[in-house]
């Protein structure tokens, strides 16, 4: 998953890589950051910083911005401020960006994806419920066997049952995406 951002006409997409056979998908991101610009100033690393916070995705971030890189931009989804959002976190501590470094990058489209599916929140929910349901449906739709190699390298067929039960647990246990208020609930 990464996110696209088109400077120019401000639109921002999250392209998601999904499954063994890489299919791309992009959900447009619309939701309006209404920030609330506070007085706290702090020094971070040598830039001067000031507080600001905003809600997004269903809960509560703290950015601290500095106006000495006049760039509306930053991690994530992020932009609007009037300063580069040198560090962001949400009030859980779940999701933390710092920045590093900055860097001038001279090539357009860095990250060109082609053959990407648009589609909306609740679809991306309804393809995160069906792979839960049964993550190796299209292996099984596709006849395909799998199978790992014992310590001589010998095919040793796995059971998918098994394997569906490890990572049903595994997703249940790491449910904890950025946009809480698209969350799927596993059960």
């Amino acid at each position: 998953m990464y996110i696209l951002k088109n400077l120019e006409t401000r639109e921002i997409q999250k392209i998601i890589f999904t499954n063994f056979f890489n299919d791309k998908y992009s959900i447009l991101i619309d939701e309006k950051l209404d920030w609330k610009i506070l007085p706290d100033k702090k020094k971070i690393a040598d830039l001067d910083c000031q507080m600001a916070t905003v809600n997004y995705g269903g809960q509560n971030w703290t950015a601290w911005f500095t106006q000495s890189l006049p760039v509306p931009e930053s991690p994530y989804v992020f932009n609007g401020l009037p300063g580069l959002i040198v560090n962001i976190s949400d009030s859980q501590s779940d999701y933390s960006f710092s920045l590093i470094k900055t860097k001038e990058f001279k090539k357009d489209n860095l990250f060109a994806v082609r053959k990407v599916q648009v589609i909306s929140w609740k679809d991306f929910q309804k393809i995160k419920t069906d792979y839960y349901s049964d993550p190796f449906a299209e292996i099984k739709a596709r006849n395909m066997k799998v199978q790992s190699g014992d310590e001589k390298g010998n095919p040793v067929p796995k059971d998918l049952n098994k394997l569906t039960k490890q990572l049903k647990k595994q997703i249940r246990e790491n449910n904890n995406p950025i946009e809480l208020n698209h969350k799927v609930n596993y059960e």
